[in-house]
């Protein structure tokens, strides 16, 4: 492949930059992806928008043709070309692998291809796209305002797979804690299983000097632009979650058992192994570790079922789908949150103590105490 990511650390926040095989920067993605941090986009976001542009420069590269030519492209041309990039991700040409790809994930790939050329024809480098039609969506917001916003869309998208509900049921969620080899692992399944907390955006960015409250066993979920491992809490949410007794004494005791190895760090997970050992635990990570508990149990988990699973055993204790809503996500505004939190969160908190009165050690945990 031509084309690659790479990225640098400035500022404590990774950059991702796109080179060519001769080591040259690429000027305008790069830019682009400049834009991306400036305008305070997710690490996460800036990074797949890297990997998305790289993909298409090198597809680019087989087609012998370049930016500026694709949008002098009849409207046809241009929707033929965009599809068949479709089809070369989805046939794995992207990867060293040829590892066959979502309809999900190529469409990712091309909406962020899209406001790629949308960035390029603001800044007046290259005309708009034909392919792209304006279109009105409308929505509502969490104070119940109607917005309507024009948005460009593309005909050609895959046709999306439907999403895989099969639900984690708590002796699963057991048995893949008794397969971990060790306890950050087991930690961390009982912790997503027991406050929903997203993966990346939230538990990876736990600080456990300043975000754990070890009188109340609660762990705040804070907005924070500088975690290296791209953690950063959606919307700028502002929360808290309770954990239950067990979990809670196990925290302590992963804490206290692991202080050597943390003492370097302020993050509650940690990579245990290897050369990157000591930093902070990244989302790739767990996945990998997810795999691999997948291989010994033959139950395949995601971290997106053990927020279903918490928000399902929630409604079964009877609670509010507004309070379930709160609980797994919080609000888009900050100033909405932290109204929400000096109002309601105590409701909140005594709900999930009574929840945990009522299901008490549901993993087993104690048997690692």
């Amino acid at each position: 492949m031509k084309y690659r990511v790479v990225s640098v650390l400035k500022d404590n926040r990774p950059r991702f930059l796109i080179i060519s095989d001769i080591e040259e920067i690429e000027i305008l993605p790069s830019k682009y992806l400049k834009h991306l941090d400036q305008i305070n986009a997710s690490p996460n976001t800036v990074k797949s928008a890297a990997f998305a542009l790289s993909y298409y420069y090198n597809f680019l590269q087989e087609q012998t043709i370049g930016l500026d030519e694709i949008t002098l492209l009849s409207y046809s041309e241009q929707n033929k070309h965009f599809i068949d990039f479709l089809y070369w991700v989805k046939s794995g040409k992207h990867t060293e692998h040829n590892t066959q790809t979502s309809n999900k994930t190529c469409n990712m790939y091309l909406g962020a291809v899209f406001r790629y050329y949308q960035f390029l024809a603001l800044e007046d480098v290259l005309p708009m796209l034909k392919v792209l039609r304006v279109k009105k969506v409308s929505y509502f917001d969490s104070m119940g305002v109607n917005h309507q916003n024009a948005v460009n869309s593309f005909k050609g998208f895959f046709k999306e797979e439907e999403p895989n509900l099969e639900e984690i049921t708590s002796e699963e969620i057991q048995e893949l804690i008794n397969a971990c080899t060790n306890d950050r692992d087991q930690l961390l399944i009982a912790m997503m299983a027991e406050t929903g907390l997203r993966l990346g955006g939230e538990i990876l960015g736990i600080h456990y000097t300043e975000d754990i409250d070890f009188e109340r066993r609660t762990v705040r979920v804070r907005y924070r632009e500088s975690n290296t491992n791209l953690a950063r809490a959606k919307n700028a949410e502002y929360r808290m979650a309770l954990l239950s007794n067990t979990t809670f004494e196990f925290l302590v005791k992963y804490i206290s058992d692991n202080r050597k190895s943390l003492m370097n760090s302020e993050y509650l997970f940690t990579k245990l192994t290897g050369k990157n050992k000591g930093e902070p635990l990244d989302a790739d990570s767990v996945y990998s570790m997810l795999k691999r508990l997948s291989k010994r149990t033959d139950i395949n988990s995601h971290p997106h079922q053990l927020r279903h699973y918490f928000a399902e055993e929630r409604r079964k204790e009877g609670w509010d789908l507004n309070d379930i809503r709160f609980a797994l996500g919080g609000h888009k505004k900050v100033e909405t949150t932290i109204k929400y939190l000096g109002e309601n969160n105590e409701r909140l908190i005594e709900a999930t103590d009574q929840y945990y009165s009522n299901n008490e050690d549901l993993y087993q945990i104690a048997d690692f105490l």
